[in-house]
């Protein structure tokens, strides 16, 4: 029997937002790109979670409505029992809606049929330059043309792929290149805004510009999201471009809290990339109570720094 927080109507929220839990397993990563935030965890380590840790935060976060899960890292596909948590999640606890994030260093035509079987919704693939020898911004890691190769293979198999680029040092021609490529092969695209703890008064100038280059060149239509405010394009050929600019850089913490709850490599639900004070414990015991103050402090700004 779980025993609910007396004062549980303090809480604004009772759910996570948008029903989705987003677990770095791992902390560590074969790569290492300059502008990585590795989900608010500070220095890459050896932390991971182990699958009995994982099975207690995805029966804690059913408590919660969790219907959707995405697996980070680091990257998670150095995590010794990846395979045995992706079938945890998708064929024990039957979550429907699952993904994970990667940079697709590690994934094999083996590891992409094992994918396939298990029936995975949906990988997102880090994807920085279109023709380099290393497809992000690290020092280590595969080329671009290896790493499309590994989302050609995803493609062929029939699972759901995605990109994620991160707009890098105003290079406006490398990224028409790449929403070019992910346009000509229907794969969706979502073009990041660099993450740091600088604040701004408004949406950086040269990613607003960025946008309305790509709109005119791609004559995309836009709109935006309902519950993010996010803008988003549709080519004619129903391929779909996203643009997320930094919530952090603006402080549209109200947006933000929207999202996802995160969960650490150390079995911390952590509601601010940006913040240590508000990470709470959720495994070997109180973590009904310690969700709902995660749940509580989303959206709750940097600035509020507990002295």
């Amino acid at each position: 029997m779980i025993k609910i927080d007396k004062n549980y109507l303090f809480y604004k929220h009772l759910s996570i937002p948008s029903s989705e839990l987003r677990i770095s397993i791992v902390a560590g990563c074969n790569m290492k790109c300059s502008y990585c935030h590795n989900e608010g965890q500070g220095e890459f380590s050896q932390k991971r979670l182990a699958i009995k840790d994982i099975e207690e935060i995805i029966i804690l976060g059913k408590q919660f409505g969790i219907t959707k899960i995405r697996l980070t890292g680091g990257e998670p596909f150095i995590h010794p029992d990846i395979f045995e948590i992706i079938e945890l999640i998708k064929v024990k606890y039957k979550i429907i809606n699952f993904g994970i994030n990667t940079n697709g260093t590690l994934l094999t035509k083996e590891t992409i049929i094992k994918l396939k079987e298990i029936e995975i919704n949906n990988i997102v693939i880090g994807f920085d330059y279109f023709n380099s020898s290393i497809s992000k911004n690290s020092y280590k890691g595969k080329s671009s043309e290896q790493i499309k190769d590994v989302i050609y293979s995803i493609k062929d198999i029939g699972l759901n792929v995605q990109v994620a680029s991160v707009y890098l040092n105003k290079d406006i021609e490398n990224l028409i290149n790449i929403v070019e490529w992910c346009i000509t092969n229907n794969i969706l695209i979502k073009i990041l805004e660099l993450v740091d703890e600088s604040i701004v008064n408004s949406i950086n100038v040269d990613f607003i510009n960025m946008i309305e280059v790509i709109t005119k060149k791609f004559s995309l239509t836009l709109g935006k999201t309902v519950a993010t405010n996010e803008i988003y394009g549709i080519h004619h050929s129903g391929s779909r471009v996203l643009f997320f600019h930094s919530h952090c850089k603006v402080r549209e913490c109200h947006e933000c809290s929207l999202m996802h709850m995160r969960i650490t490599s150390s079995g911390n639900a952590k509601p601010c990339i940006l913040r240590n004070d508000t990470e709470f414990k959720i495994l070997g015991g109180n973590g009904y109570q310690n969700m709902l103050k995660a749940i509580h402090n989303l959206g709750n700004p940097p600035e509020n720094l507990v002295k």
